[in-house]
């Protein structure tokens, strides 16, 4: 066995650490991320040339500071809170779905120029994410991670009623009425 089969199976040679190929990948893909992407100088270079001064919310604090640290966000041109922004990259969704990803998933999160990124508010660059793994446009996009929020707040039935719909008897059929009546109004707009 060559020190690369080592590498490929390294699940296999410590199950006490990694029960599978799956465990393994999200323990690379976590440290790229957490060390690899989040103290990328380019990336925090960027951060900081997007960061523009905005009023501040916060009732208790708002007296004493008066604007806060935030962002425009590329998408949907809101600003938020620097809590509230994420970096993006323009293109791409970088995945992590077998050990022969790893070389192009590293290459795509560290080498990375300015104009590469985009500043998103979260709930913009959950959308992009989405229409980027699902092939979907972004409109499509965002009425799915609508149904789901309010299939995970177990809202679907109230959703339809208060537009005057009569729910259908299954979820199926609930979850295609939510996506009828969410692009009617993504078109409205």
């Amino acid at each position: 066995m060559s020190e690369a089969d080592d590498f490929i199976r390294m699940w296999e040679l410590y199950p006490e650490f990694w029960k599978t190929e799956a465990a393994f990948l999200s323990f690379i893909r976590g440290g790229v991320r957490r060390h690899l992407w989040s103290k990328n100088p380019v990336k925090l270079q960027f951060i900081k040339e997007q960061r523009v001064q905005i009023p501040n919310t916060n009732v208790k604090s708002m007296k004493r500071f008066p604007t806060v640290s935030g962002g425009v966000c590329m998408q949907c041109g809101n600003m938020f809170k620097e809590k509230d922004m994420e970096v993006d990259h323009i293109r791409g969704e970088h995945s992590l779905r077998c050990v022969a990803d790893i070389q192009k998933f590293v290459e795509g999160i560290v080498f990375i120029r300015k104009e590469d990124l985009a500043y998103l508010c979260k709930p913009c660059h959950s959308v992009k994410t989405y229409s980027e793994r699902y092939n979907v446009s972004l409109k499509e996009a965002a009425v799915e991670k609508r149904i789901l929020l309010l299939i995970k707040e177990k809202n679907v039935v109230a959703f339809l009623v208060k537009r005057g719909i009569l729910p259908h008897k299954n979820a199926a059929g609930r979850r295609k009425q939510c996506y009828d009546e969410l692009m009617k109004e993504v078109s409205d707009v």
